[in-house]
């Protein structure tokens, strides 16, 4: 299965897509900051990334551009923003990132979207 890298200062945002995503057969790992995101796609290449905007360090668009601009990193890892607001679409594709995601969601929701990222598919909500 899969494993994802979850950028989220919130520890109730991070449990509940830690059970799910669990509950899935996908191993999460949490990330506090931008920095530690970022460190974490160096470590283990993760097979996807959600980013919530508000992280400290660098915010989850500085984030996203710091990854897409790493040669390191794969062009095609997905990039997810996770938010129940709508973002200006400008910073979104500024950004680099695959999709956007609500943090408010159905399990369900959650492995439709997932899938389809991990298969190529770009999207967002």
């Amino acid at each position: 299965m899969a494993t994802i890298v979850l950028g989220t200062e919130d520890s109730t945002i991070w449990a509940t897509f830690d059970a799910e995503l669990g509950g899935l057969g996908h191993t999460v790992v949490w990330a506090a900051t931008g920095q530690e995101v970022y460190d974490a796609c160096l470590a283990t290449p993760p097979d996807a990334v959600l980013l919530c905007p508000n992280l400290r360090v660098f915010d989850g668009f500085a984030c996203c551009e710091i990854l897409r601009n790493d040669p390191e990193i794969s062009n095609a890892l997905p990039i997810v923003l996770l938010t129940d607001e709508e973002p200006n679409p400008h910073d979104v594709e500024k950004a680099g990132f695959t999709g956007r995601f609500p943090e408010t969601h159905s399990v369900q929701y959650l492995a439709e979207r997932l899938s389809n990222w991990l298969m190529g598919t770009p999207g967002l909500i």
